[in-house]
């Protein structure tokens, strides 16, 4: 994740005993020559240099060489956002906020504690321009889930029939009106597919409507409904035609 603002790039560590690190370039935009440093706690959040921030595999890894370093279980997918870092870790199933501004940590989100923990095996997130989170599955029930600001989850979209894949490369196009993911693999093969999803700007706005039945999956379900029917349209003229080739085109007249 990229702070805009310093130039700054922070990173996470798939290890079960991983760092947080934040890398400033020596020059804004070029990554051969900067500072590496880690995030520490003793007595409070801080930030020590990494004394060989390229270390062989005979050296000390970078997540051990500061006593203090502050250790994540299993750090995944990493988001900038207004001054605010979040990133997940999974061994845990926890997603953390850090302020940068503030120095302050927080967990967003942990399965073991929230009232619907509907979101496990967090992994890749991205976020809305309005704050919002979305976090994507590796594992659980392969569901792109939403984080909101006050605290709540709600399921996005789900993946079904990839068992074994995982959610990933969750993001929003440049207007931020249409979310993509991809499924990484399936079974017996191994594939890229960037799938549109949802307009979820729309959806949200569906959810607040009191004439519906506000529930996530079946407005997901009801906008896929609609996509199919529009291509049955395209592909046969209308849905009349499509329907009634199945019975040449004639009524069937039961006689019991």
């Amino acid at each position: 994740a990229v702070d805009p603002t310093t130039g700054r790039i922070y990173l996470t560590e798939d290890r079960t005993d991983g760092a947080l690190y934040r890398f400033t370039p020596t020059t804004a935009g070029n990554l051969s020559a900067g500072l590496l440093e880690v995030l520490t706690e003793s007595g409070g959040l801080g930030w020590a240099a990494v004394p060989i921030p390229n270390p062989s595999t005979a050296q000390t890894s970078t997540r051990l060489q500061v006593a203090t370093t502050k250790h994540f279980n299993g750090g995944e997918g990493i988001w900038y956002h207004a001054g605010t870092i979040a990133f997940t870790t999974k061994g845990d199933n926890r997603v953390w906020s850090y302020d940068i501004a503030a120095n302050t940590l927080t967990v967003i989100y942990d399965a073991a504690t929230h009232p619907t923990p509907i979101l496990t095996g967090v992994d890749n997130v991205c976020g809305s321009a309005s704050g919002n989170l979305y976090v994507a599955e590796d594992g659980g029930n392969l569901e792109i889930v939403i984080l909101k600001a006050d605290g709540t989850a709600g399921v996005v979209a789900r993946r079904a029939g990839d068992i074994g894949s995982e959610l990933t490369g969750v993001a929003f196009s440049p207007d931020g009106s249409r979310l993509y993911f991809s499924s990484q693999r399936s079974p017996g093969t191994t594939l890229e597919q960037a799938e549109l999803i949802l307009n979820a700007r729309k959806v949200e706005k569906l959810l607040q409507f009191p004439g519906i039945v506000r529930n996530r999956l079946k407005v997901a379900a009801a906008i896929t409904n609609a996509r199919c029917f529009l291509e049955v349209q395209e592909e046969f003229g209308s849905f009349a035609a499509y329907s009634w080739q199945f019975v040449g085109g004639q009524p069937i007249v039961n006689r019991w």
